[in-house]
């Protein structure tokens, strides 16, 4: 996953890429280590314009996505999605900030209807803290018991703002006031991550919201 991200952004500072790239480089265990539970031609999984990482640890095939930047022949969306807006089986990725968590949830009830297992997530950073359709999608997550995954990517920073001037309080409070059911942990050992998410996946699978917080700074 870095190896791609770091050619990206050769090939942008080459003007190789039309219009920017937002790498999730740093950030990479969050993808590395919730995939192999999942399983994407059933589960749906929306990212935000920083999921790059998230698409090739879900299956994705990376050619299709260098060509979907670089607008080339074989590109995953005919070059028309960009970085930012992209589809692949259940992967979308949007570029709309906090545009994510109302899809997933929708995406959940969804599944959760049509009397299966298959779930959803919702990937945000901690800047979405910030954005209003996050709190509605929790508040219909939480009431309908949907099967949602909220991951937070946490790396302090919303854009290029250090959250701590944006989001006031205290973050687990917040989420604890939906009565949602989370964890917060560091991304420093991967393999107690990978068994924690495997295990945090099935929770969601037997109908249960959950967000899960993953410090990557």
């Amino acid at each position: 996953i870095r190896a791609f991200e770091r050619k990206l952004l050769e090939l942008f500072a080459e003007d190789a890429v039309s219009g920017t790239v937002h790498t999730c480089i740093g950030q990479e265990l969050c993808a590395t280590a919730l995939a192999p539970p999942l399983d994407i031609r059933r589960d749906a999984f929306v990212a935000t314009h920083r999921g790059h990482g998230h698409y090739p640890a879900l299956g994705g095939p990376p050619d299709a996505l260098l060509a979907e930047l670089m607008g080339r022949e074989g590109a995953l969306c005919r070059g028309r999605g960009g970085s930012q807006h992209l589809c692949h089986r259940g992967y979308i990725s949007s570029g709309v900030q906090g545009g994510t968590p109302p899809l997933a949830v929708g995406l959940g009830w969804a599944r959760k209807l049509s009397g299966t297992d298959a779930i959803a997530v919702a990937q945000v950073g901690d800047g979405t803290f910030g954005e209003g359709a996050l709190y509605e999608a929790m508040t219909f997550a939480a009431l309908w018991s949907v099967p949602v995954l909220f991951l937070v990517e946490y790396n302090g920073i919303a854009m290029t703002t250090d959250v701590a001037t944006t989001t006031p309080g205290d973050l687990e409070k917040r989420i604890a006031g939906f009565g949602l059911e989370y964890d917060r942990r560091s991304d420093m050992d991967p393999e107690s991550l990978h068994a924690h998410l495997g295990e945090v996946v099935s929770r969601v699978r037997s109908g249960q919201s959950f967000m899960q917080v993953i410090d990557t700074r």
